[in-house]
């Protein structure tokens, strides 16, 4: 949550007016991070909605339709951050929707980030988990926090590239990080002006269509 609430800060002075949805899993350990949204006690600070799916498919079906910016117009925002929380037995459910979602892209404006459990021990899971090569299965990039302070500085990485290349983004969180803590700085200051950088194909200049 406190990802979600610096990355809208980092908007706001951008000159961009955005919301956010988040859906996912209620099983799932990361659903602890959206007791606070659902209270009311954030919200806000941070726009935006987080409901609970029926079951992961569903909820990444949700979080899929705030990507469609380009098809459908926004009322009072510039575009809607997406994310999606889960296990990775939940992700390996979700593959129609993960490979349609991804294959559609994601909002300009918006993002759409998968913030997925992993249990590579099998702490709390019945079987071993690993998310990555489901990820890349679907052509989904990957970024792997090693701390809580990762999970911020790649988060707002994450929504950048996921902006930039119109591709979903997702975030491989191992029990050691979901279940730990620490001190993180949240100071926007730490993530300067985004500058894209330049692209061409084919002798043009090259922005994501979606």
């Amino acid at each position: 949550m406190r990802l979600l609430i610096l990355r809208r800060q980092l908007d706001e002075r951008d000159g961009l007016n955005t919301a956010t949805l988040v859906s996912g899993y209620p099983g799932s350990r990361l659903a602890a991070s959206t007791w606070p949204w659902r209270a009311g006690g954030i919200v806000d600070r941070a726009p935006g909605c987080a409901p609970p799916g029926v079951n992961e498919e569903l909820a990444l079906a949700a979080v899929w339709g705030s990507q469609m910016g380009r098809a459908v117009e926004y009322a009072g925002v510039d575009g809607v951050a997406g994310a999606w929380y889960g296990k990775t037995p939940g992700l390996d459910r979700s593959g129609d929707v993960l490979r349609h979602s991804n294959a559609m892209g994601s909002g300009p404006n918006g993002g759409f980030v998968l913030f997925c459990g992993d249990d590579p021990a099998a702490k709390s899971s019945t079987l071993t988990c690993d998310s990555q090569y489901t990820f890349e299965d679907a052509c989904v990039p990957v970024l792997f926090p090693g701390d809580q302070q990762d999970v911020i500085d790649f988060g707002v990485h994450a929504y950048r590239l996921s902006r930039f290349a119109g591709t979903l983004v997702g975030m491989k969180i191992v029990t050691t990080v979901a279940d730990g803590t620490g001190t993180i700085d949240l100071d926007p200051a730490r993530h300067p002006v985004s500058v894209l950088p330049s692209v061409e194909a084919d002798g043009q200049s090259w922005r994501t269509s979606r």
